[in-house]
C-alpha cells in the first residue's frame, strides 16, 4: 500500500511528460498471410523516450503487485536513433482487463537535446519513467505499427 501511494505521488508529481502513442508488434517480416508458423510470438514494442533511453532496465507490473514484476528486459543500443530505446514486452503475458505499470530507469539519453543527432556524449537518466495502462490499451494498436512512447 506504502509503495502504491509513493508510486502515484510520484506519478503526479513527475516533471518528465509521459508521452503515449501507441504500439508495436514484431510479427516478423513483411507478410500479410496473418501468420506462419515461423513467426515469433507477439509482442507489444516500447520507446523509452528522453532522447531515447539506451540500455535502461524496463520492468513490467501488474497494478496490484509493484514489488515483482511479471517481465523485465533492457532497452536497445544503437548508433541509429530510430532503433535505440526499445523494448518488446511479450503480448501472451499480458490480460486484457489487468492494469499494468511500466517503469523504466537508468541508462543513457542519447539524444538530451532532442535535434535527431546522436550526442557526443550521452547523458545518464538518473530517474524513473512510469507508465499505467490495462493489457488491452497496450496491446490496442498491434497493427497499426506505432510504438507506446514512454
Amino acid at each position: 500500500m506504502i509503495l502504491r501511494k509513493k508510486f502515484l505521488l510520484g506519478f503526479c508529481t513527475c516533471s518528465i511528460f509521459l508521452i503515449m502513442l501507441m504500439f508495436l508488434t514484431g510479427c516478423g517480416g513483411g507478410n500479410s498471410d496473418g501468420g506462419s508458423g515461423d513467426n515469433p510470438a507477439e509482442v507489444v514494442t516500447g520507446l523509452a523516450l528522453l532522447g531515447p533511453l539506451s540500455g535502461a532496465e524496463v520492468a513490467v507490473y501488474q497494478y496490484d503487485d509493484l514489488d515483482n514484476p511479471i517481465y523485465s528486459t533492457t532497452t536497445s543500443e544503437s548508433t541509429v536513433i530510430s532503433e535505440a530505446g526499445l523494448f518488446d514486452v511479450p503480448e501472451n503475458s499480458l490480460q486484457d482487463s489487468m492494469l499494468y505499470v511500466i517503469a523504466i530507469s537508468g541508462g543513457q539519453d542519447i539524444d538530451a537535446d532532442d535535434d535527431g543527432v546522436i550526442d557526443a556524449l550521452p547523458t545518464d537518466n538518473i530517474g524513473t519513467l512510469h507508465m499505467a495502462a490495462t493489457g488491452s490499451q497496450l496491446k490496442a494498436n498491434t497493427s497499426k505499427g506505432s510504438n507506446l512512447e514512454l
